[in-house]
């Protein structure tokens, strides 16, 4: 992948491919940098230059590097096209929305065509209290949001004991065509008043 998705339908198309993506391959892991570690690796396979990914780099990977957010999908000298949070800890939720809200407005305040947020839930009652909780924080964090962007919210649930995926997913998008401008020709001036 070399571009943006062109259209604000490509961009769903491509978060709900790795929205499928993630429901047949994440695993139930119990501790904390396993199961961060193992969502990274999900997302540097679907993203990333191995075997079927789309050819993007990837933060955090084999290379060293430093982002802002947990895992960024980037096209070099382009832009990002995924940023994601993560987010293990689902002990006591209504006691950690702070905290969530807090991890949650790092993609609120970037530029990106998908942003996800991962974390985990024990029921379907605690990912709906999840879902509210973010999208208000949506809604009353910032007015304006870049159009055609996706806003993945992705509560990983145990799979049951045969092995089926219980997994929630909620995706809400901007209105709107994506608008992705160079800087061109443009040289820095001296800023004067």
């Amino acid at each position: 992948m070399r571009d943006f998705p062109a259209s604000a339908d490509d961009v769903r198309q491509l978060a709900l491919k790795m929205i499928e993506f993630l429901k047949k391959n994440i695993e139930n892991t119990r501790g904390r940098q396993e199961w961060t570690y193992r969502n990274f690796d999900l997302l540097q396979k679907f993203f990333g230059k191995g075997n079927d990914g789309l050819g993007l780099d990837c933060c955090p990977n084999d290379t060293e590097c430093e982002f802002l957010w947990d895992f960024v999908a980037y096209i070099p000298h382009r832009g990002n096209l995924l940023i994601a949070e993560s987010e293990w800890d689902n002990t006591e939720w209504e006691n950690k929305f702070p905290e969530l809200e807090k991890d949650f407005d790092k993609l609120l305040y970037s530029r990106s065509p998908i942003k996800l947020f991962m974390c985990r839930i024990d029921n379907p009652e605690q990912a709906e209290r999840i879902r509210a909780r973010l999208q208000t924080n949506i809604e009353e964090s910032c007015s304006y949001y870049s159009s055609g962007e996706a806003f993945i919210i992705y509560c990983v649930w145990w799979a049951e004991k045969n092995g089926e995926n219980r997994d929630i997913a909620y995706m809400v998008q901007i209105d709107g065509e994506p608008n992705y401008q160079p800087i061109g020709g443009s040289r820095f001036e001296i800023a004067t008043e």
